[in-house]
């Protein structure tokens, strides 16, 4: 098998690794696919697989400067993420008596159920929230660096054509996990309608307003 092939597959391997666990831009993807359609929330993941592409660009080519000045402002990056957190959850718990557009009425066929509800936020405010989400956990960034250095992908003089297959690599992984992701909210939806997204606003709201308020009160690692 030719190398470009076993670094791509490892990149998509890392970069679903790294998107699988569902933290507060999971939670947006989720939110956004309940409220209208999976688009809406993949274009969100988009966001999350760019900041996980720009940390892999950072492991990759060993770019010691940006990895000193996260851990610099780390704290600062921490607080102002908690701070986006809670507000995002206060949002959702303000506007959890809204519709969404989702019910199922009787006799309608579910695959045909249009969304009716009034978005949260816009697809580009969308994205940009979960870049900067992305981009404000230096903690993803270190999980990168870490992964790159246990599977030997670090190299002192690394090849840009190498870092470039990986850094694509990664973001594929990482868009088609949210994409999947999305795309099961949606279906989720359709089964269960308004009761699944009245249901996942109050869960949402509760662990965003939770994690933003342990990215305020914890000191970092």
């Amino acid at each position: 098998m030719p190398d470009w092939l076993v670094l791509a597959a490892m990149g998509v391997a890392i970069g679903v690794a790294v998107a699988a666990p569902v933290g507060a831009v999971g939670i947006l993807v989720i939110r956004r696919a309940l409220q209208d359609r999976p688009r809406a929330g993949f274009v969100a993941g988009l966001g999350g697989a760019t900041g996980d592409a720009l940390f892999a660009a950072v492991a990759g080519l060993g770019l010691t400067a940006v990895t000193q000045a996260l851990e610099t402002w780390q704290r600062p990056l921490q607080i102002g993420g908690g701070v986006v957190l809670v507000a995002i959850g206060l949002v959702l718990l303000l506007g959890m008596r809204r519709p969404h557009g989702v019910e199922v009425r009787a006799g309608q066929d579910p695959g045909q159920m249009m969304p009716g509800g009034h978005p949260m936020m816009s697809g580009g405010q969308a994205f940009a929230t979960a870049l900067a989400l992305t981009l404000g956990n230096p903690a993803t960034a270190f999980s990168f660096i870490a992964i790159f250095a246990a599977t030997g992908l670090s190299q002192p003089d690394p090849e840009l054509a190498d870092v470039a297959v990986l850094v694509v690599a990664v973001f594929a992984g990482s868009a088609a996990w949210f994409a999947a992701l999305s795309a099961g909210a949606w279906k989720v939806s359709q089964r269960w309608g308004e009761r699944a997204a009245r249901a996942f606003d109050a869960v949402a709201a509760l662990l965003l307003v939770a994690l933003g308020l342990l990215a305020l009160l914890l000191p970092p690692p």
